[in-house]
């Protein structure tokens, strides 16, 4: 396959390599000088594999409001041969990206993916001579590659070198790619622990000192057994020890060719049980990948895999808030490269951007999705980008989200110390149910008494928490989804009070799909374009 021709240098500028700055102690991704929101889309996995796919991919992407895509470069594709690297495979997805108007995050889907090793090339597979796979308790051969062979190691990491190589080769002077993953999911599935007669031999050998000091483990120990139990924890820190310490060997290979900020994707334990569905994790490795990133293995990742500058979760599931701070404490920043594309995924995107400070999110499957959920999604996406340039390090900012599966009477406060805010759903007059689309915002504090929200489906009231002042509304301005001016102030649409203020008591924003009531005679009125400031007064 030939190369595909790029447009190199079509800025007619060297643009400066995209870096991780640290403001405020949490990690933002900065693009030519600036901050920058990534506001991405995952495509499917095979949806970028040739030029014309990758083109009607990557359009779709752009349709949504997405500013930057995420698109895997598979080694079966990228070293086909052995020693022959085809270009193309990395040319096609910066020239698609380019042609979209998009950014671009390349995602390596070399030795592992999703806890197997599909993507892996033939001459890999069909040798497990050289290239042995992991085997289960029963000395039967899984589906993933070992993560003890040096043998595999060193052939991804000259793969993976090769195409971060390509990469600057191409885009140092545009910089369309912002940032690379180093695998997708690694990890075992289908037992906790790799049987591999050389994999046996270092489980039953001592673990590494500083396995035991990041696991936080004392004194000394004849083999994994003695320092963990003989049980899954043994056979998860085992594990985790020998995919932690290949993916860095992978990322310290590229990390000789481009400045790049590297991360790697986890697929996550859960409590949820789904009968058929095995994506959906579990409690145990083995029905997670086993040795993966998840959230009791971050500290020993973070050991053990220093080539990598941000390790971050997939979330489809469970506690979407908790898993961003304990990701986002891990890595010291937080993305997320999967999540949902629905209505339920733009309410957590506000959640992960407002509270967790997120580098950016990325929905999956943004090439497939329908067209009330990209109704959704773009609508999310716009005012994410209408209070970017507001999201700046220092000022205060807050995001929740209620989603349309909680309690009519759920709730969220958001407090910013003086001043608190609760934010529930905003229910039609005279319904007493709120509309099925949930309530989601982010919440920016301009100043002592003038506040921003983009967000749908809530209504605001003030409260003091010390209980000495009143807190009132003084005045509610809605503004275009258009970005601030270089002096920070928006054009006027409507200055808001009366019925569009609950007679003054709240500050209200109806949901996209806010419907009047069946059964109250007065209508509402329900457009809004999801961005609004507040000035409030207080009175002792």
């Amino acid at each position: 396959m030939p190369a595909v021709p790029v447009a190199v240098g079509a800025t007619s500028r060297t643009a400066t390599t995209p870096f991780l700055r640290y403001d405020d102690g949490t990690a933002q991704l900065v693009v030519d000088g600036q901050r920058y929101l990534v506001r991405g889309g995952e495509v499917h996995n095979s949806a970028a594999s040739t030029p014309e796919a990758a083109g009607s991919s990557f359009r779709a992407a752009a349709a949504v409001g997405a500013n930057t895509v995420l698109a895997p470069v598979s080694w079966d594709a990228f070293e086909p041969v052995e020693g022959h690297f085809e270009l193309a495979a990395v040319d096609q997805l910066v020239a698609a990206a380019r042609e979209a108007g998009l950014r671009l995050i390349v995602l390596w889907f070399g030795a592992y993916k999703n806890g197997a090793s599909s993507y892996a090339p033939a001459w890999v597979k069909t040798d497990p001579d050289r290239f042995p796979r992991c085997l289960d308790e029963n000395g039967a051969r899984t589906g993933t590659l070992s993560p003890f062979s040096v043998a595999s190691r060193e052939a991804d990491a000259r793969a993976f070198a090769a195409m971060v190589q390509r990469i600057e080769e191409i885009d140092a002077q545009d910089r369309t790619v912002l940032m690379v993953q180093v695998e997708n999911e690694p990890g075992l599935l289908g037992c906790s622990r790799d049987h591999d007669p050389h994999a046996q031999a270092l489980f039953a050998a001592p673990p590494p000192a500083g396995v035991l000091e990041a696991a936080g483990v004392t004194g000394r120990h004849r083999d994994w057994v003695s320092a963990f139990g003989d049980g899954l924890d043994a056979d998860e820190h085992f594990m985790t020890w020998g995919f932690a310490t290949y993916i860095d060997a992978v990322a310290r290979a590229g990390r000789a060719h481009t400045a790049l900020p590297f991360f790697t994707n986890t697929w996550l334990d859960s409590e949820i049980d789904l009968p058929g569905f095995a994506l959906a994790g579990g409690q145990r490795p083995g029905t997670y990948p086993s040795g993966g990133p998840v959230a009791g293995m971050l500290p020993l990742w973070r050991s053990l895999a220093p080539h990598l500058d941000l390790i971050v979760p997939d979330i489809y599931f469970g506690d979407f808030s908790a898993i961003c701070t304990t990701y986002g404490a891990a890595s010291t920043g937080l993305f997320i490269p999967e999540m949902r594309r629905d209505a339920q995924g733009v309410g957590d995107a506000f959640v992960a951007v407002g509270q967790h400070r997120a580098i950016g999110v990325a929905p999956f499957g943004i090439d497939s999705i329908t067209e009330q959920e990209a109704t959704h999604l773009r609508d999310g996406f716009e005012l994410l980008a209408a209070v970017d340039p507001d999201l700046r390090p220092g000022r205060e900012r807050r995001g929740f989200h209620i989603p349309s599966t909680a309690d009519s009477d759920a709730h969220a406060v958001l407090d910013f110390g003086d001043i608190q805010l609760r934010a529930t759903r905003l229910v039609p007059f005279g319904e007493v149910a709120p509309p099925a689309q949930g309530a989601f915002g982010v919440l920016i504090r301009l100043s002592a008494t003038r506040f921003l929200a983009a967000g749908r489906g809530f209504s605001l009231s003030f409260r003091d928490p010390a209980g000495t002042d009143q807190i009132g509304l003084l005045s509610v301005l809605e503004h275009p989804r258009t970005p601030s001016g270089d002096d920070g102030e928006r054009p006027v649409l409507r200055r808001l009070n009366g019925d569009e203020t609950a007679g003054g008591t709240a500050w209200l924003h109806p949901a996209l799909a806010q419907q009047q009531s069946e059964v109250f005679p007065i209508p509402m009125s329900l457009e809004h374009s999801g961005v609004s400031t507040c000035e409030v007064y207080r009175l002792a």
